[in-house]
């Protein structure tokens, strides 16, 4: 997991306090392909979701998911995980089509249960990805985007505009 691989990198310049943070907040990404020019648009890893009273669901963006749930529902955050209103989406990426976007499981994946940062910092299993089709193109062929690459425990994804393979470019963490 490219998680696991930038830890190393950092603790092996010293910073092993920031480096272990890191297994617990959701990634900031894009992939880039490997042999062209190649590069989709920078998102994140996963967000919270409220539901609204109106059948809409809004996002609750990274670090205010409480507050932001707070003033667009007028209810507290552990009343809406009561609820069942709080809900998770996760990048996903298409083997087929090479499209990445949020999707958001019936079950939650592990979801409200592991508490707010457990379900942004989730990173849902090939099973999980398998249970979705592509809203691109209709193919059940997702895998987690921040398992896109080449090499262990990685999905490999071609590139849209080569016969290159993308791979996971971490710019940071949320």
């Amino acid at each position: 997991m490219d998680r696991h691989r930038h830890t190393r990198s950092l603790r092996e310049l010293g910073d092993s306090r920031r480096a272990d943070s890191l297994l617990f907040m959701p990634l900031i990404f894009n992939l880039v392909c490997s042999g062209c020019s190649f590069s989709d648009e920078v998102r994140s890893a996963a967000y919270a979701v409220v539901d609204m009273e109106d059948g809409r669901e809004e996002i609750c963006p990274h670090p205010v998911e409480r507050l932001t749930a707070r003033r667009i529902t007028g209810v507290e955050w552990p009343e809406l995980v009561r609820a069942k209103r709080v809900g998770y989406r996760y990048a996903l990426t298409c083997q087929a089509c090479s499209k990445t976007d949020y999707y958001r499981s019936a079950r939650g994946f592990r979801g409200p249960a592991q508490g707010l940062i457990g379900g942004i910092a989730h990173v849902p299993s090939s099973k999980e990805a398998r249970e979705f089709v592509c809203s691109s193109c209709g193919r059940p062929a997702l895998v987690p985007s921040t398992r896109v690459g080449r090499g262990w425990r990685k999905q490999e994804v071609a590139c849209p505009n080569c016969a290159g393979h993308l791979e996971l470019a971490v710019i940071g963490i949320s």
